[in-house]
């Protein structure tokens, strides 16, 4: 068993490689310390990102009470792919990317007790943007903007079910990484450019904490319920900035010189403590177990305390974000060994909210809607072990679609319409079983 554990946190440590590279095609994660990415798995994604909802063979990765559930040892991954149609009042653009979501290991170690740890990206930052300013009676200038990076988590979580319906968990995460923003400025009447690089390396810690409550409502309906808080953290950023008159050659490389350090630490910016900010979360669910679900859940992050004096863009301000998020499942015959498609979980879900960030005045609406299915994997399995023979029917993959709208071209603004393609794997096994014999 502890051999099988330090396979999974190898190949963890892997995933944090991959996730330092991971991107954004967003121009609004030109602000703050990137792009916000969802926080939990493609099932739950697919059910407009619910994290009520939870069972005993799913890891709920943004509720740690829902470790308490687990009944097999699961391990999760994700992966997705987005597409964006960029649209302003002038231009459109199309962009696409493909991304590392999370990597996970959920570990049931009695009745009522469950731990789970894992990384994710937290935030991410890349974008390529370029205005071109021409004037009659002066010269014609370009300006480049770019920018990569983002910001990742490790966590640990455990659940634990105080009583028969109720459980309460917590979940600790280290958050690290780095960005960088490039400015590049040309003039046709100058040889040489401008250019502008500021970085940032981040290191911080978060904890959530969550109290899940599950009741009958009769011999076929049930109930759940969930409420989250993250109290407010710090973020901290170590800053460096660099300001160079660039060559641009005929490949369109740039040869940099009289290149100098931006003295920050006499400005206050060498380092800065960032919000993690404050938020509240609860659902409410009702389904039957094995057949249907719907829940609705309502998010509130206080961002509005967010301030980064490093990269303060002029263009942008911060109020509170909140999301409504609506969605369930459906499943035809949760009980059927011969009829394949019947065991096929649907999904389907919608949210609507404001993320919290402000452009020219105006906020950030983001509206999406989600389907998906879930593909059982693995078979029968002869054992001497009842519980056994059918672990294996309960890995399955996950496939959801993810259709959206983010922003505005109003006040000089940019609107996303996303599409989004998650895929999750979650591989079951049974872990902590007591042998008869020795």
């Amino acid at each position: 068993m502890i051999k099988r554990i330090f396979v999974a946190f190898t190949l963890m440590m892997v995933g944090v490689g991959f996730a330092q590279t991971n991107g954004s095609p967003s121009p609004y994660s030109y602000f703050g310390v990137g792009q916000a990415k969802y926080n939990n798995t493609a099932e739950s994604r697919a059910m407009g990102g619910l994290s009520v909802y939870s069972d005993s063979i799913h890891v709920n990765l943004a509720n740690p009470a829902s470790y308490s559930k687990l009944s097999l040892t699961t391990y999760t991954a994700g992966l997705s792919y987005s597409s964006l149609g960029l649209k302003t009042d002038s231009a459109n653009e199309n962009a696409s990317t493909a991304s590392f979501d999370y990597l996970a290991l959920g570990v049931p170690v009695s009745d009522n007790f469950g731990f789970g740890f894992g990384i994710q990206p937290y935030s991410t930052v890349g974008y390529r943007l370029q205005t071109l300013e021409e004037s009659e009676d002066g010269p014609t200038v370009l300006n480049r903007y770019s920018g990569d990076g983002g910001v990742n988590k490790v966590f640990l979580s455990m659940g634990y079910q105080v009583f028969k319906g109720l459980s309460v968990g917590v979940t600790g995460s280290y958050l690290f990484g780095k960005t960088e923003h490039k400015y590049l400025g040309l003039r046709d009447d100058i040889r040489y450019g401008t250019r502008e690089i500021s970085k940032s390396k981040y290191k911080g810690f978060d904890v959530k904490a969550a109290i899940n409550y599950e009741g009958e409502i009769n011999d076929r309906l049930y109930w759940q319920s969930s409420f989250m808080y993250s109290p407010e953290s710090i973020l901290i950023s170590e800053n460096s900035r660099e300001i160079a008159t660039v060559l641009i050659n005929n490949n369109g490389e740039e040869a940099p010189r009289d290149v100098q350090d931006v003295d920050l630490a006499s400005e206050g910016l060498e380092s800065l403590n960032l919000s993690i900010p404050q938020t509240f979360t609860a659902g409410l669910g009702i389904g039957e177990r094995k057949k249907w679900y719907l829940g609705a859940e309502f998010e509130l992050k206080k961002t509005s305390k967010f301030d980064n004096k490093f990269e303060n863009f002029g263009r942008s301000s911060y109020e509170n974000a909140e999301r409504f998020s609506v969605g369930g499942y459906y499943i035809p015959d949760y009980d059927s060994f011969t009829g394949y498609w019947k065991r096929i979980v649907y999904r389907a879900g919608l949210y609507n909210g404001r993320t919290g960030l402000k452009v020219n005045g105006m906020p950030t609406h983001d509206f999406g809607m989600t389907f998906g299915v879930g593909l059982p994997l693995g078979g029968y399995v002869p054992t001497t072990n009842v519980f056994q023979q059918f672990a294996g029917m309960f890995s399955n993959l996950n496939v959801g679609v993810e259709f959206g709208k983010r922003g505005s071209t109003l006040y000089n603004r940019v609107q996303e319409n996303y599409f989004n393609v998650n895929i999750g794997l979650s591989f079951n096994d049974r872990w902590f079983v007591k042998r008869k014999y020795d």
